[in-house]
């Protein structure tokens, strides 16, 4: 099964074979690299297309019983795609590019507000809408929190992502700091480095392998390369026994 989707290279459309675990992988990827600074370079108008194919992507993945490790990442990939849609929107609201209250009071008695975009015309329910705004009133890093409880928990739905987005903006004097046990912090990543590691395998034994070999290297070389060095990094410090203890 092909999709038509965006080449985030060039910014052309290209077929994509999404029943390839190879292929939907790559193109998550080059997804997520886009999104990174989509919210500084483009608009809301072209980050909501960008949305609409991911999740397109996602229900592909469903549809034709790609692997549980795939169907998250494109989850993830939808939410990700969301929140950089509001902080898009925030930006624009501040340029005075897409319709605020403060906007809407600037130009009352003109039709200068008509003429441009609410938040909610960028979404296609009330609830997407209303969710987005739970995920764009995270920081950065509160984001990333979030959506990895959510990973762990299995639960990569937007309302779940949400709902955890609420609970940390109520009010200031309510919130506590949540650590988690880093014992348990370090049981999840090791066992998803191990998944990720026989990924990895999966991909290097598939019959396709050869022929892609030179794209395949060209996306992987850099980031698998780092990935070792930091692994390294961490093996020697869990193996330094003069390693300052807390």
């Amino acid at each position: 099964m092909t999709a038509e989707t965006v080449d985030y290279a060039t910014g052309e459309l290209v077929a994509v074979d999404t029943s390839s675990e190879i292929a939907v992988t790559s193109y998550l990827q080059q997804a997520r690299d886009w999104l990174a600074t989509a919210v500084e370079q483009t608009g809301p108008e072209q980050i909501a297309m960008t949305k609409a194919e991911i999740a397109t992507a996602a229900e592909a993945t469903k549809q034709l019983g790609l692997s549980k490790e795939i169907q998250d990442d494109a989850k993830e990939m939808v939410r990700r795609a969301e929140y950089a849609l509001r902080k898009a929107q925030l930006r624009g609201q501040e340029a005075g590019e897409i319709r605020s209250r403060e906007t809407n009071l600037r130009t009352s008695g003109t039709s200068t507000s008509g003429d441009l975009p609410k938040p909610r015309d960028f979404f296609s329910s009330e609830v997407e809408y209303r969710d987005s705004l739970a995920m764009g009133a995270l920081e950065d890093h509160e984001f990333e929190q979030v959506l990895s409880e959510a990973r762990e928990e299995g639960n990569l739905s937007r309302q779940n992502v949400a709902n955890k987005a609420r609970s940390l903006t109520g009010p200031k004097q309510q919130r506590t700091p949540r650590r988690r046990p880093l014992t348990d912090v370090i049981r999840d990543v090791a066992y998803d480095l191990e998944k990720v590691a026989e990924r990895l395998e999966r991909i290097a034994a598939d019959d396709r392998f050869r022929d892609n070999r030179d794209a395949i290297a060209d996306l992987a070389r850099g980031r698998v390369g780092r990935s070792v060095d930091l692994i390294q990094k961490f093996q020697t410090a869990i193996n330094d026994e003069a390693a300052p203890k807390a």
